[in-house]
């Protein structure tokens, strides 16, 4: 923990953990991370997460991987890609 950094916890059992650890590796950005990325809840609405996640699990892609396992942890309703007549459009 730097000089000038503020830190929240959100378990209290953290800091318990924390004074229990040798090690802590940081990547490029000095964040923590846990070698696998995941969503995390952004209030998206299951609907469009179940898209999202449908069109992802084609994917290899870590970052695809990750919003089809969301999908997957949140129930989100199964889409089916294989209509001819479905599209999505993608706007800025």
């Amino acid at each position: 923990m730097g000089h000038g950094t503020w830190h929240a916890w959100r378990a209290g059992g953290a800091l318990e953990r924390l004074a229990e650890t040798d090690h802590v590796v940081f990547d490029k950005t000095r964040t923590l991370t846990e070698g696998v990325p995941r969503l995390i809840d952004n209030g998206v609405d299951l609907d469009r997460l179940a898209i999202a996640a449908a069109l992802a699990s084609r994917s290899r892609h870590p970052y695809s991987q990750a919003i089809a396992a969301a999908g997957r942890l949140r129930n989100a309703p199964a889409v089916s890609l294989d209509q001819p007549q479905a599209s999505i459009t993608a706007r800025p």
